[in-house]
């Protein structure tokens, strides 16, 4: 559900068994959109010799990321790494569900791959190229969640 409103454990808990897409506010101020999960049986099906091993990078994430500071530790299906993002500064989130064939990931790997252009798209669209506000993309990320 987009707009969902979720606290640290509801967003970690459900990362663990879902994919969800991310639009997020990074600490220098830039909208970030992201595919991410922390499901193993997930991540997986993306690993590759390139990637490492992921579960070992998501760990080493996981040791600065916890409750207290807001940071959740999670892999980047996208670009195949570890990453992390503060749950305060999350704009929308949308749950693909649970992920574990192939079949599926490549699915909702292209659903994402589209709504990520829109996203881009549609921000150039509005500013004709020119730098924005944060109040301006968190607006055109809760509207390209209504589009969804």
């Amino acid at each position: 559900m987009w707009g969902e409103t979720m606290t640290y454990p509801e967003i970690y808990d459900r990362l663990n068994f879902e994919t969800f897409v991310l639009f997020f506010c990074k600490r220098n101020g830039d909208i970030r959109v992201m595919l991410a999960t922390r499901n193993s049986d997930t991540f997986e099906l993306i690993q590759d010799s390139n990637s490492g091993d992921l579960i070992i990078k998501l760990e080493q994430h996981d040791r600065r990321c916890n409750i207290n500071n807001g940071n959740v530790a999670v892999i980047d299906l996208e670009i195949k790494d570890a990453r992390s993002f503060n749950i305060n500064r999350l704009i929308q989130c949308y749950s693909y569900g649970i992920v574990n064939t192939k079949e599926q990931l490549v699915e909702v790997m292209h659903k994402y791959m589209e709504l990520k252009l829109n996203y881009e798209n549609y921000i150039k669209k509005i500013t004709n190229g020119t730098e924005v506000d944060n109040d301006t993309y968190n607006s055109a990320a809760a509207q390209q969640g209504q589009e969804k």
